[in-house]
């Protein structure tokens, strides 16, 4: 869960006659214990009016108006904040320019509220139509003009679809707001224009539509109350309760034009915290009725607990396909792949979307065995009933796939595949000799060339180097993290482990993959400093086939029965990142096909590399055991599991266990069972 830090600022009023003086006390009404890494700011503020006066006192002499004296000591506070909300409660209706009853400032007054930092506003309010149709549709296309994100007014219906709710995106959070308001001072609004009124049955929809987008919170924004009442009226809390069990995580009120309480909600169940303002008072006015000389900015922060990251990575693979959607919008081209051996740099280098493509689960099997046979392995028929049922995004946006000779059942499933998609196969060599690297540096330039002709690009020596600096960089980055995984106590569960090496393959920015991953790291040093680790258990190493997906009911069984997985030693953990590109080799591609040929997969005969990195984790991670899980029908590694389990137990001299499954949920009980009493003998 997000964990919620709420500062008050007391806000002086501007007026036409005086400038506010910010005050230099910030109070501190909820902190967390907990060490942050990834923190989303949120500042709010009131509303932001125009009476006479202060229209009168901002013209210049020459028939402008100044409004920059207004934020002079609050602007260096709003942009700090990550996201600084205000509520416009003028319209910007043209001339001529009127203050209260019916508002319609000058338009250098927009610009200044968006120079000042408030780079998102609400416009639902009572005076949302004091200009009617023309004033409420030249205020959107203002605010439009500058960019600034928005809600509670629109054109039509459609803009109302397509850009509500408002969903903020900043950091890694996603943030939907809402906005609305009980009335517009008796003025109909004129179709097509649209403003949010406070209705339940919408709002119970956006709620729900809100809930799609994924969002870290959903704020709601209500423009509520009666004008100068210090207290909130039975409304009020009414739809405060009642937009809490409808799952808005937060509220914040305005209209009153006078400050009412703030209240911090604990839900008994999930423990989540609420905040609810019930009116932030007046931000920007003339108003001499008591209490209306001042108001509150709230500044919210958003904190995300180490679980709550885990869990957003796991997540990753699903949530990201509408980020490959905007890349192949904007016509850059997207590059799937099923295996390690994929070079990824040379896609990188042309400036394509290098993406993992959806092969473990069972979901699309029966689709595939209409025409792959039934005894071929799950990982084969899973990765074919995606892609012929058109069920895997990521496969739909690919440009090519790029295939590999890893085994001959893959072999025979591209050759169905390209059928229906461009298809380019890596011929590679079973054996790590010298001549065998010859020949895979060929194939990597022949791979590279294709690229060219296809996709009209040059991949220059440069940009591949920069490609291989950034791909190291983030394997470097990764290494370090699973590195923690030698402490004993383990800092996490090994599942927290895999979530983060897997869902880290789905952030398409690499170049800011090392600063994010170093960033969890030291979260998770600091923690485990500070006494957080998951106990003393039986330390596992997981080797055999990729693991992912439905092949993650094995770590479960692990981590349920007193054990935890320390290591990933299969292709899915510390074989994609535990070696580096020579970035010193003057032959670039040499050093990318050396890199990629010494993987320890069990297609390799011999394969020294693989049973190498099992000898340094074992040593290195304390381990007390191994499970190696391999897949029905996955030849090459049911093979050698018994190479690997003599050398387990006759080298290492530690117990081994191998569980053979398929990506059915079937053989849960089994599994839960056979490791269950393999951990008990430890």
């Amino acid at each position: 869960m997000k964990e919620l830090l709420v500062s008050l600022l007391l806000v002086t009023q501007f007026s036409c006659i005086s400038k506010a003086q910010e005050n230099d006390t910030t109070t501190q009404i909820l902190t967390t214990d907990s060490l942050q890494t990834d923190t989303l700011s949120l500042l709010f503020a009131g509303d932001l009016m125009q009476h006479q006066g202060q229209i009168n006192a901002a013209r210049t002499a020459t028939g402008g108006y100044d409004y920059s004296s207004y934020f002079e000591y609050v602007k260096d506070e709003i942009q700090s904040a990550d996201f600084a909300i205000a509520n416009l409660e003028v319209t910007l209706g043209g001339k001529p320019y009127k203050g209260y009853p019916a508002f319609s400032a000058p338009d250098e007054y927009l610009t200044a509220i968006h120079n000042a930092g408030f780079n998102v506003l609400i416009t639902a309010n009572n005076h949302s139509l004091d200009r009617g149709r023309k004033g409420l549709e030249r205020t959107i296309q203002l605010i439009d003009s500058l960019k600034i994100p928005h809600a509670g007014t629109y054109l039509n219906a459609e803009e109302r679809e397509n850009k509500y709710p408002l969903l903020l995106e900043k950091k890694g959070f996603r943030i939907a707001i809402l906005n609305y308001t009980y009335g517009t001072n008796g003025i109909p609004v004129t179709p097509p224009n649209i403003v949010n009124y406070t209705d339940t049955t919408i709002i119970s929809k956006d709620i729900e539509a809100s809930k799609t987008m994924n969002p870290d919170a959903i704020i709601a924004c209500m423009h509520w109350g009666i004008e100068y009442q210090s207290l909130p009226d039975k409304e009020q809390k009414f739809l405060t309760d009642w937009l809490l069990r409808k799952g808005v995580n937060h509220i914040i009120g305005c209209h009153p034009h006078v400050v009412q309480p703030i209240e911090i909600r604990k839900d008994s169940l999930t423990n989540g915290k609420h905040l609810v303002v019930y009116s932030l008072g007046n931000y920007i006015s003339n108003m001499s009725a008591r209490r209306t000389d001042g108001g509150l900015m709230v500044k919210m922060e958003l904190v995300k607990e180490l679980p709550e990251i885990f869990e957003e990575l796991a997540q990753k693979k699903q949530q990201s396909f509408l980020t490959v959607k905007e890349y192949k919008d904007k016509g850059i081209p997207v590059i799937g792949a099923y295996c390690s051996y994929f070079p990824r740099e040379l896609a990188l280098a042309m400036g394509a979307i290098p993406i993992g493509l959806c092969s473990s689960s069972d979901e699309t099997i029966e689709i595939a065995e209409k025409t792959i046979p039934k005894e071929i392995c799950p990982l084969i028929k899973s990765s074919y009933g995606y892609a012929v049922s058109d069920r895997c995004p990521y496969f739909y946006f690919s440009d090519l796939v790029v295939g590999e000779t890893t085994c001959d059942g893959k072999k025979k499933m591209y050759e169905f595949m390209s059928e229906f998609k461009d298809v380019f196969i890596l011929e590679l060599p079973h054996k790590q000799t010298e001549a065998a690297l010859q020949y895979w540096k060929s194939e990597i330039i022949r791979f590279k060339e294709y690229l060219e002709k296809k996709f009209e690009v040059e991949i220059t020596e440069e940009k591949l180097r920069e490609a291989v600096r950034i791909s190291n960089e983030g394997r470097r980055a990764l290494k370090d993290f699973y590195e923690l995984m030698k402490q004993d106590p383990a800092p996490m569960k090994g599942e927290n482990l895999y979530n983060v090496l897997y869902g880290t393959t789905f952030k398409f920015d690499r170049s800011k993959v090392p600063a994010e991953i170093d960033a969890l790291t030291v979260k998770l040093k600091e923690e485990y400093a500070a006494g957080k680790n998951e106990g003393k258990k039986h330390r596992i190493l997981i080797t055999g086939c990729p693991m992912g997906g439905a092949t993650m009911k094995v770590v479960k069984a692990i981590e349920e029965n007193g054990g935890v997985v320390v290591a990933f030693e299969n292709c899915s953990g510390a074989k994609s990142v535990d070696r580096l590109i020579d970035e010193n080799n003057p032959d670039i591609y040499e050093a990318i096909a050396r890199r990629y040929l010494n993987i320890g997969c069990s297609v390799m005969t011999p394969n020294p590399n693989r049973f190498e990195l099992l000898n340094e984790l074992i040593d290195e991670y304390q381990v007390e055991a191994v499970v190696e899980m391999t897949l029905q029908a996955c030849h090459t590694y049911n093979v050698e599991a018994g190479k690997v389990g003599r050398f387990v137990r006759e080298e290492k001299k530690i117990p081994y266990l191998h569980v053979e499954t398929d990506y059915s949920q079937a053989d849960v009980g089994q599994l839960n069972t056979r490791i269950a009493a393999f951990i008990e003998m430890l």
